[in-house]
């Protein structure tokens, strides 16, 4: 594992051992996996294109949401949290290129929490945070920042599909 540090994240890559990514890659690339539509991604105003697919794993107030959790244990094992809050998939199909959403924050608590967005495919798509700092799509990499960072999605346009865990926790 490599780790990376910039003034607002902290990047691993390699983050998992190649059999555990293998394992979770596959599981989220099969065709069987329920994804399901949201027509926006962050913004019930989001323009049609900017819709995803996603699947909720896990929510604090419900717990584990998704037979999926039991495939991400080894991720979330190694990210060691004090307390969950939400386990999202998302699937971003290919697209002409535009922002997925706009700039966001993942929480309002007005505690500390933390984001993790693990990257499930290696594409030209990435993690644009309001600073101008950018964190790339490659498989295998965990990028952690403190959830009140602005950032925003931004699609692929190379491969069929930007597909991500976002993981929200303390």
């Amino acid at each position: 594992m490599t780790k990376k540090l910039s003034n607002i994240m902290e990047i691993y890559d390699n983050f998992l051992s190649k059999n555990e990514f293998r394992y979770i890659q596959s599981y989220f690339w099969h065709g069987e996996f329920p994804w399901y539509y949201t027509p926006f991604t962050n913004n019930t105003e989001d323009p049609p294109s900017h819709y995803q697919l996603t699947h909720i794993i896990y929510f604090q107030n419900f717990g584990k949401y998704s037979p999926s959790f039991d495939f991400i244990k080894p991720l979330i094992n190694k990210i060691n949290p004090q307390v969950l809050i939400k386990i999202k998939a998302n699937f971003n199909p290919r697209s002409d290129g535009s922002k997925v959403c706009e700039y966001h924050t993942d929480t309002n608590f007005n505690f500390d929490t933390k984001t993790a967005i693990y990257y499930i495919n290696t594409n030209n798509g990435y993690t644009l945070f309001e600073s101008g700092e950018r964190c790339g799509s490659v498989e295998n990499r965990l990028v952690i920042f403190d959830s009140k960072q602005k950032h925003l999605g931004m699609s692929c346009t190379d491969q069929h599909a930007k597909i991500l865990l976002n993981i929200n926790y303390i």
